[in-house]
């Protein structure tokens, strides 16, 4: 996807495409403050303003499944004006 720029709000979605009970997922960003907990089928869109110019990581912080580990990505940042 397209990175951010500063100032911007932007927005995430995630969405727990698990349809078995008790296959929660999550997503954890703490350089903005993200945390979220889904549950099978549900989506959750996720606000964010872009006031710090960056790579910041965001993961899975719940064990969902064998894949679990590789459940990650970056929120980018660019400077204002770039």
């Amino acid at each position: 996807g397209r990175g951010g720029k500063w100032g911007e709000p932007g927005r995430v979605i995630l969405s727990n495409l698990g349809s078995e009970e008790n296959a929660a997922t999550s997503l954890s960003g703490p350089a903005y403050n993200i945390a979220a907990s889904l549950d099978a089928g549900e989506v959750v869109n996720i606000e964010v303003k872009a006031d710090r110019v960056g790579s910041f990581a965001f993961y899975c912080s719940e064990f969902c499944s064998a894949l679990h580990m590789e459940m990650d990505g970056w929120l980018l940042v660019a400077p204002k004006g770039a």
